[in-house]
């Protein structure tokens, strides 16, 4: 068995527990999910992978479905779970919302808005 700080992870006969690295990212030890970064990465994933797989209507909704799973159902989850302030709940929710903004600035980048049609995204192969 290998112990440091963090999870435990059991895989047939070996278990090993591992702790998050600190990062800048992560200011509260408690609660080790870093809010901003799941959103950005979210949203950046789904522009890259899924924009030009639906109508952007439907990738819109797929979107924002997604983002209140893994985001701010699981942010709420906190209240019942930790009984945290809803300061500290409303603070995550925020870090979430300036993650989407970044996670959709840097994904639109990858596009040209001439390259839209009909709500789908043509993508040149150079």
């Amino acid at each position: 068995m290998v112990r440091n700080p963090g999870y435990t992870v059991h895989h047939t006969d070996v278990v090993v527990e591992h702790y998050v690295q600190p990062s800048h990212n992560r200011r509260d030890r408690q609660h080790l999910t870093c809010w901003y970064s799941l959103a950005k990465n979210t949203t950046y994933f789904a522009l890259k992978h899924g924009w030009q797989k639906l109508p952007l209507a439907m990738f819109l909704i797929r979107l924002t479905f997604l983002l209140i799973y893994r985001c701010l159902l699981r942010i709420l989850r906190l209240k019942f779970t930790h009984n945290l302030p809803f300061s500290l709940l409303f603070q995550y929710i925020q870090e979430s919302i300036v993650g989407v903004r970044h996670g959709w600035e840097a994904g639109m980048k990858l596009y040209n808005s001439k390259d839209c049609k009909n709500g789908r995204v043509r993508v040149k192969l150079d």
